[in-house]
């Protein structure tokens, strides 16, 4: 993204020093203007057709190589990802154990994302991150019989809608990196991953039964919670 932005901002420089006739140019507040001549400016979108107009295309495309050392494969050490992505999560339940019903009451989620360049999109991938880590813990199922799925439709395959999200709480905790645009780190898959776990050790911590097997749905977890009973 950073390269293509930057050879963009070149293109567009190009045709705003045609347009106003000069160089001194500054990009800032959606525009284009000139550092000594305050009157001479032009806002992005009317330069954006000016391109149009020329026949210049406005999209760039660009690669980051992120190919790393090889790992040893006697020692195990190396770099195997060109950057490493640290969270933890909390979680608050509460558990009916008449019928094995979890409500998760609130997710408390820190992580480092390097640097966060948007940090209002840095908190709703976080966000996005947890719903899909709750579906995983306590309700997506994916059944087979004589090697057949079962439930081939959304209709079967419950997954979390916006009723069933609790409060999340998004910590972004920046330390930069050198491999990444800016010292950003990514935020995507690292956002889903402690989320199950977090709400398993909350519903050991509430039950004192460890659940090994997903989803911890109405099903699974009232068989366990009477198999407890019965052991007692």
């Amino acid at each position: 993204m950073l390269k293509a932005a930057r050879t963009l901002k070149n293109t567009l420089r190009l045709v705003a020093e045609e347009v106003l006739g000069a160089k001194d140019l500054v990009f800032a507040d959606e525009e284009i203007r000139s550092k000594d001549h305050p009157g001479k400016k032009i806002p992005f979108k009317k330069l954006a057709k000016e391109c149009h107009n020329r026949g210049l295309q406005v999209v760039e495309t660009a690669w980051h190589d992120i190919t790393t050392k090889d790992v040893d494969p006697e020692t195990g050490q190396g770099d195997a990802y060109a950057t490493y992505a640290y969270a933890s999560q909390l979680a608050e339940v509460e558990v009916d154990t008449e019928t094995g019903k979890v409500d998760v009451l609130r997710i408390v989620a820190a992580h480092d994302v390097g640097k966060a360049i948007n940090p209002s999109n840095v908190e709703a991938q976080i966000e996005g991150g947890v719903v899909m880590g709750l579906g995983y813990a306590l309700e997506e199922e994916i059944k087979q019989e004589g090697g057949f799925v079962k439930n081939r439709s959304l209709g079967e395959y419950m997954v979390p809608t916006s009723l069933d999200v609790p409060l999340i709480e998004p910590h972004i905790i920046e330390v930069p990196v050198s491999s990444g645009p800016y010292g950003a780190k990514g935020v995507g898959e690292p956002a889903s991953i402690p989320t199950a776990p977090a709400i398993l050790n909350a519903i050991c911590n509430a039950l004192d039964i460890r659940i090994t097997e997903l989803p911890a749905n109405l099903e699974n977890l009232h068989r366990l919670i009477r198999e407890k009973e019965k052991n007692n």
